[in-house]
């Protein structure tokens, strides 16, 4: 009977070794799996930088007019040299602009898990971008002029279209965009710039020296939209020849519907003290073609009306419409628009 005893519990004993055995297998699985799904994890984390850079990449050459095979190889470039191992790519194009998708991918090394069998794991990260209109995000290296929106749209989206902008309310026809409310100048005192922040040579002061100075450099704040932006009274002639001597420049103009007097408007932005402020709602991209003075009165006079000055632009569609400052949420853009880029996942 004793020995009976002594035989089941060392039986007893083998089976409870047995089961700690397959305990610890167990426990060493699960920590296997914490461990490396942790570093699998880490890689879609890195994985996923990399998919971002490359639609970046990949709409930023849509904007800067390298078409579909740009844009793809763009994406492809930068999604590898951020640790991809392979990345496929996606362009569609709309209008100017479009999106670009990335989907990329990279086998993860097991440490652990290879006591199961599982010695790698294959891990994928997608993103897209787009190249569209800024009407919806916002744009820096605007020029501080604005032009009315309505009017606009009569040219907009014909890429190399000219129209004259006249610097009053005197002569509007089928070619003539009129310049602002009855008369108006479009000047724009826009807010002073952090100089620590932000490179320009304009002295940061209120009148028409910062004015002219942002003419000829560019202001470099961005500007999101809508925004409500304090006008500069006054006719300015001087900023009106001045923009005339910039023949072949690309201008990026504000696009205003109405006056800001709206309850619900954003914040009017401006450093100076005028007392008027247009509602921008969209941003143009113009090129400047001449500058001059003398219009033919409407008809019937058939006259020569010289106390008008007038600016000839033409519809642009080129890569300067697009700053790496801009920022857009949908795909297209016709000829005449901003463009910025954006990511949508």
């Amino acid at each position: 009977m004793k020995r009976f005893g002594r035989a089941f519990r060392r039986a007893e004993a083998g089976q409870t070794m047995a089961y700690v055995a397959l305990a610890m297998v167990a426990l060493l699985a699960l920590a296997a799996l914490a461990i490396d799904v942790g570093l699998a994890y880490s890689t879609r984390r890195h994985l996923q930088n990399a998919a971002d850079a490359g639609a970046l990449a990949g709409a930023q050459a849509l904007c800067a007019g390298q078409g579909a095979d740009g844009a793809r190889a763009a994406a492809l470039k930068y999604a590898l040299a951020n640790n991809a191992q392979t990345a496929d790519v996606t362009v569609a194009q709309v209008g100017r602009g479009g999106s670009v998708s990335v989907v990329a991918r990279a086998a993860a090394d097991t440490y652990l898990a290879g006591v199961v069998g599982l010695r790698q794991v294959n891990v994928v990260a997608d993103a897209q971008a787009v190249c569209g209109p800024v009407s919806s995000g916002q744009a820096c290296g605007i020029a501080p002029m604005a032009f009315p929106y309505q009017q606009w749209q009569q040219v907009k989206g014909q890429c190399g279209r000219e129209f004259i902008i006249i610097d009053s309310d005197k002569v509007c026809g089928r070619d003539v965009v009129c310049d602002l409310n009855n008369g108006d100048r479009g000047w724009l005192d826009l807010p002073h710039v952090d100089l620590n922040l932000y490179d320009t040579p304009c002295v940061q002061s209120c009148g028409q020296a910062t004015i002219r100075c942002y003419l000829e450099n560019d202001y470099p704040a961005p500007i999101s939209l809508p925004a409500c932006l304090r006008a500069q009274p006054g006719v300015a002639a001087s900023n009106f020849r001045r923009v005339g001597d910039f023949r072949g420049r690309i201008m990026r103009v504000p696009l205003y519907d109405r006056g800001c007097s709206w309850p619900g408007d954003p914040p009017v932005e401006g450093s100076c003290g005028g007392q008027s402020a247009y509602h921008v709602v969209d941003f143009g991209c113009i090129e400047i073609v001449e500058g001059g003075q003398g219009l033919p009165k409407p008809p019937p006079g058939g006259d020569t009306d010289n106390s008008v000055k007038w600016l000839k632009a033409r519809v642009s569609c080129s890569a300067d419409c697009y700053r790496g400052c801009n920022s857009a949420r949908q795909a297209g853009g016709d000829a005449g628009d901003v463009l910025g880029i954006g990511m949508l996942r």
